[in-house]
């Protein structure tokens, strides 16, 4: 009885402890590691009260409600607040003694860990404890500690355990129950106080922050009650709505629905309405909104209408946006050229355009509610079926079919189907008449095609997609040697067989490379067909994939054509352009050095003039005669640049010919041999472009002998005859013939030394020859040649001769009679001519006035006529650059004096002023450089 006595009273201590831990729970239930630690030792000091006035059995043998303390304590607060709760109470039962201190602190670690396992055990399981898990719970824990009896003394074992086994079985089990729902109940209360705070809070939250704003109405229409989105809605502040009827911010044509709504409402209370209407914005005018309205008038906490209103203006805009696009789609939809079917998703026609009924002949009316089947006939759809469960699976299905229209006639078309996200269908049919109508004309005329791949001008070869030929047209068959018969069935690569030009290796056939990549190719720069006979041609080409309607590839064809002889044109007409950008150059610098000359040539001669030291003398003619083939190189740079008529003179070959000859070969392995005539006749030539003849064929025959041998040089006279048959007038000629011992020239090649741009070296222009038949030509004479291979080869040449006594005088001891002396105007842009041929002319007995430019020219001349004198002679320079030159200032001269003697001179020999000076109003010309006793002779026919 005692035993049950102290039990009650511990019981007593632990349900103050359970509404103690309840305090703790709800005041630190979020801070969880305070409030475990506070429930652990809440439960420890229980225990520790309980053993304070214990049961006791025996010396040192004491029962109290521990076991209930700690094993509820770990049941309901975890590990932590267990083991806090447990040691406790032990240390205290070890440091109190006893025969019963070891059962004490194994009783004490049964409970907890019975407490921690089925804490963790109904966590995991995620199961609420019940009034039987605490039975159970209690009943195990006190089993437990009767096991715990075995750690006393063996002699007390038994009489213990008849002692407290009844107690241990009922009252602590029931005490484990009774504190554990005392406990559970606390929380739970706790919990749910909690949770109501949270939800207060929450909801709180959600009213002040939500997007739609929260309005209770009384039953007068007043707002008593409007959420803080409200002012963010209306623009309005709270306290100006509060407690206003709504009918003062509603818009007027808006209020008899909002009454008729409030009114439903008030009469069905557990109904919900819903109404759209316009509301007064503070600052925006009126706006869209959207009312969901409740009836809570029998709330006593509520007493009113709760409305839940939403802006509704943006979608109202979208609304009405859609509407628009709707109406413009409906409008494309008419006017599109297609007609149009909107099938339901058992492909009935719930919507149609008037393409639609024009197409089949059937009204709108005819065909809604009808099965797109309809506008097919039984066996059009047996062939071709409409696939609904394609179009299910996402595909878009696009075939050609015939419709069949009211009238029984049937028309062509393509159909284009698609399933829409909401399960309805899609689908577009185009009249494809002229196409069918243009595809059969299509397929007569590949006959025609056919024949006409065959007529014209290109190569065509056509292939299939292995690479063999299908078609081949009779000027591809000409460039590569096969036949249609031949070729068909073959390997492209075998008839069309390319290679690089400059390589010879094998090139990529274009038609294999558009087979690959489904695109047109072209061969590479420099390709070269060689023919089935070994014939070689340089060809552009293209080849190009054939595609049938779905795209794919089913053969290729090759067009290609022979552009050899264009090539050939192309680079001689670049090979021309560069020869005369360079004869631009050439001719510019000939004119500067000419200029340069004439200065030189000047000096020289005028001191060798005045000189009286034989020595002096001999070296000055000397420096001339060097200066000569300066003067003869420049002549050739201004007969390559320019070309034109010859400045034709009688004058002897023999000198001439013998010194440019041996300065063309100076320096060289070759030797010369001369055979000239003793009464060779003079001839009429231009020394620098028949100088420029000379050099180019014995050049060429020096170069025919690379191991060095000897050149014979001929000069006859020749009398030709009709009977002769050569392309020559009849009459006196010099023969010019020079032979070498070298290589000679091929026969079948003979016919070709003298075009342009031909030439058997690998770094010739092909110029030399031609410049010299041209020549040759225009001083009415001819060129020929005869060579035999290994034999070497001999050029004649062959110029008009002339009578001796038609031979100009030249020498000094012609011209006894003095010059008539007077003043001489000269013109010319460059000082230093200008200087030597005024000291020239000086030396000789005249007077001279030098200007640099044609106006300068004038103004003296006029100047002179105005004093009454006149000037015995005018020399003007023909060209003066970013000036007047020679040609315009005679023009002018001569308006005002018809009569006065005026010279051109000029560098440019080629000039035709310079050829023809009379024509454009000067009595002769004289061409630069020229020297003091040439300037003499030629003014000595004029001046004396």
């Amino acid at each position: 009885m005692r035993l049950f006595l102290e039990i009650l009273y511990n019981f007593g201590i632990l349900v103050s402890i359970s509404i103690i831990s309840g305090f703790i729970f709800q005041r630190y239930h979020d801070k969880k590691k305070i409030a475990v630690i506070g429930q652990g030792l809440l439960f420890g000091i229980a225990s520790i009260i309980g053993m304070l006035n214990p049961v006791v059995v025996g010396e040192g043998l004491i029962f109290d409600g521990r076991s209930v303390v700690i094993s509820l304590s770990a049941l309901f607060y975890g590990p932590v607040a267990g083991i806090i709760s447990a040691s406790m109470p032990a240390i205290l039962r070890i440091f109190q003694g006893g025969s019963g201190t070891r059962m004490g602190v194994s009783v004490i670690t049964a409970s907890v860990i019975i407490g921690i396992y089925f804490h963790y055990y109904w966590t995991k399981k995620q199961k609420k404890v019940t009034y039987l898990h605490l039975i159970f719970f209690g009943v195990l824990v006190h089993v437990a500690m009767l096991f715990c009896t075995l750690a006393l003394p063996t002699h007390l074992i038994m009489s213990t355990l008849k002692r407290i086994w009844f107690s241990v079985l009922t009252a602590y089990p029931l005490a484990e129950v009774f504190i554990g729902v005392i406990l559970l109940d606390v929380n739970e209360h706790w919990k749910i106080k909690r949770q109501l705070q949270a939800s207060e809070a929450t909801y709180g939250f959600l009213i002040n922050n939500t997007t739609d704003t929260i309005v209770i109405i009384s039953a007068e229409g007043k707002q008593i009650y409007v959420s803080p989105s409200g002012e963010r809605e209306t623009g309005y502040k709270i306290e100006e709505v509060q407690n206003k009827n709504i009918t003062e911010l509603i818009h007027p044509d808006d209020l008899p629905k909002v009454y008729e709504k409030i009114a439903e409402i008030i009469k069905e209370p557990d109904t919900t309405q819903t109404v759209e209407y316009r509301h007064k914005h503070k600052t925006k005018g009126w706006v869209h909104l959207e009312a969901v309205g409740k009836n809570f008038l029998n709330e006593p906490s509520i007493n009113g209408i709760i409305v839940s209103v939403r802006n509704i203006s943006e979608r109202k805009s979208v609304e009405e946006a859609l509407v628009v696009s709707e109406k413009n789609l409906r409008q494309l939809l008419e006017l599109a050229p297609d007609a149009f079917f909107h099938g339901d998703s058992n492909g009935n026609i719930i919507n149609l355009n008037s393409k639609a009924s024009e197409y089949t002949g059937y009204s709108k009316d005819e065909l809604f509610g009808k099965n797109l089947k309809v506008l097919f006939e039984e066996t059009v759809l047996e062939q071709l079926p409409l696939d609904y469960e394609a179009l299910k699976s996402g595909q878009a299905l696009k075939s050609t079919r015939v419709i069949s229209r009211k009238d029984g006639s049937i028309l062509p078309v393509e159909m284009n189907s698609c399933q829409m996200p909401d399960g309805t269908y899609q689908t577009f049919i185009r009249d494809i008449t002229e196409r069918k109508i243009a595809e059969e004309a299509l397929l007569k005329e590949k006959e025609q095609l056919l024949v006409t791949l065959r007529s014209i001008g290109d190569g065509v070869i056509t292939a299939d997609v292995e690479g063999r030929v299908v078609l081949i047209n009779s000027i591809a068959e000409r460039l590569t040697g096969w036949t249609q018969k031949e070729a068909e069935g073959m390997l492209l690569s075998e008839v069309f067989n390319i290679v690089n030009e400059s390589s010879g290796m094998k090139s990529e056939n274009p038609v294999e490379k558009a087979l690959a990549t489904g695109e047109i190719q072209e061969l590479d720069d420099h390709t070269v067909l060689i023919s089935r006979n070994g014939d070689r041609r340089l060809i552009a080409d293209s080849g190009a994939p054939i595609k049938d309607k779905k795209g794919s590839i089913t053969g290729v064809v090759l067009v290609f054509r022979d552009m050899t002889e264009k090539i050939k044109l192309l680079e001689a007409a670049q090979q021309s352009q560069k020869l005369e950008s360079i004869g631009f150059l050439a001719g510019g610098i000939a004119h500067d050095f000419n200029n340069l000359l004439a200065g030189i040539f000047g000096y020289i001669s005028l001191a060798e003039d005045i000189s009286r030291q034989e020595e002096v003398t001999t070296i000055l003619k000397e420096s001339q005669n060097a200066l000569d083939r300066a003067r003869s190189l420049t002549h050739q740079l201004l007969t390559f640049s320019k070309g034109g008529e010859p400045v034709k003179k009688l004058q002897s070959l023999i000198p001439f010919l013998q010194e440019t000859v041996q300065f063309a070969l100076s320096g060289s392995n070759v030797s010369v041999e001369f055979n000239i005539d003793e009464n060779l006749s003079y001839s009429y030539f231009d020394k620098n472009q028949i100088a420029q003849v000379i050099d180019n064929l014995v050049i060429n025959a020096k170069q025919a002998m690379p191991e060095g041998g000897k050149i014979i040089i001929y000069a006859t006279n020749e009398l030709i005859k009709e009977s002769d048959k050569l392309v020559l007038s009849s009459g006196n000629y010099v023969k010019i013939s020079i032979k070498d011992f070298g290589l000679g020239i091929p026969r079948g090649i003979i016919s070709k030394i003298f075009d342009p741009f031909f030439s058997t070296k690998v770094s010739g222009q092909g110029l030399g020859l031609a410049m010299s038949f041209s020549i040759i030509k225009k001083h009415r004479g001819l060129i020929e040649v005869d060579s035999k291979p290994d034999q070497g080869s001999i050029f004649h040449v062959y110029l008009p001769a002339g009578n001796k006594t038609e031979l100009e005088i030249d020498s000094e001891e012609f011209y006894t009679q003095s010059f008539a002396k007077g003043k001489i105007l000269i013109m010319d842009d460059e000082q230093m001519v200008r200087d030597v041929l005024k000291k020239m002319l000086e030396q000789i007995g005249f007077e001279v006035i030098a200007v640099e430019d044609g106006n300068k020219a004038i103004r003296a001349f006029i100047e002179e006529r105005s004093e009454k004198r006149n000037f015995q002679a005018l020399i003007f320079d023909l060209t003066v650059i970013n000036g007047m030159g020679g040609k315009e200032a005679i023009k002018q001269i001569r308006e005002i004096d018809k009569d006065v003697i005026a010279f051109v001179s000029s560098g440019y020999n080629s000039d035709p002023v310079i050829s023809n000076p009379q024509k454009y109003g000067f009595s002769d010309s004289i061409s630069k450089p020229f020297n003091f006793s040439e300037l003499k002779n030629f003014l000595h026919k004029y001046l004396v």
